[in-house]
């Protein structure tokens, strides 16, 4: 059987600085590191038996290059440096595992997205992974609330990892070493068929500010207490039922009003 570890590069929260005058996340101190969802799922990979595990990362082959290494170094295995694609190299595979959700963006798309290209099942939020030669996976599933479920997903599959399933192991000294030696292959991303977006720019990542209404009392030392305590108006909660288009209109209509929409 194979089984194939998706990973990405993200940034270290703790390296995230934002410039006090514009609001804007300052560039130059972000660290990448490997997200912990991507190290997660490549540690329950190792521990399949007698599984082939290749990891597979998307983006900037320099930026991808050191820690498909040390997936090398920490489990013996092939890696594939794919750029900005990952369908052409999980295609075959009996199983991919991913992160559910990465520490950066979280949107969770890539996992659904991945398992719809190469025509697998899905099942996220997952911390532990058992495969049974020619069997279905048997998956635990964490669920809101503390809940736990324990799934049958037929192969093949796409796994997404949960963030605190496992911590990857440290590789040895000599396998470090050796991973320095190790072949990295690239494969190209396959010519788009079909409509696709380009994004021509893209701004730093700035945090949107929030309006302070102006200290109405009359006593100095109230006033400056209200600057410096960032006093807020509450904020007022609204459950919206209905149909999906009903809920659909009914987020728009929030988005614009905090002006994130035109």
């Amino acid at each position: 059987m194979r089984a194939v570890a998706c990973l990405k590069v993200a940034v270290d929260p703790e390296t995230v600085e934002v410039d006090a005058a514009t609001g804007a996340v300052r560039p130059e101190r972000l660290v990448p590191m490997l997200d912990a969802g991507s190290a997660a799922a490549l540690e329950l990979c190792l521990r399949l038996p007698g599984v082939d595990v290749t990891a597979v990362g998307a983006g900037v082959p320099a930026e991808l290059v050191v820690w498909l290494r040390g997936a090398v170094a920490a489990g013996g295995l092939d890696a594939l440096d794919v750029a900005r694609v990952l369908v052409a190299a999980c295609a075959g595979a009996d199983l991919v595992l991913c992160g559910a959700r990465s520490s950066d963006l979280g949107s969770g798309a890539v996992g659904p997205a991945l398992a719809a290209l190469i025509g697998a099942a899905f099942v996220g939020d997952v911390d532990e992974v058992d495969l049974s030669p020619g069997g279905p996976a048997l998956v635990r599933q964490r669920r809101p609330g503390g809940a736990i479920a324990r799934l049958e997903v037929s192969l093949p599959a796409v796994v997404g990892v949960h963030p605190e399933a496992a911590l990857l192991r440290e590789p040895t000294l000599p396998a470090l070493l050796a991973a320095r030696e190790a072949e990295i292959a690239h494969l190209a991303p396959p010519e788009p068929t079909g409509p696709s977006t380009t994004a021509v720019w893209s701004g730093p990542t700035r945090l949107r500010p929030r309006p302070r209404p102006a200290p109405q009392a009359d006593d100095p030392w109230e006033r400056t207490w209200d600057l410096v305590s960032a006093a807020l108006p509450a904020r007022e909660g609204r459950t919206v039922t209905g149909s999906a288009d009903t809920l659909a209109d009914a987020l728009f209509e929030h988005l614009a009003a905090l002006g994130h929409l035109p």
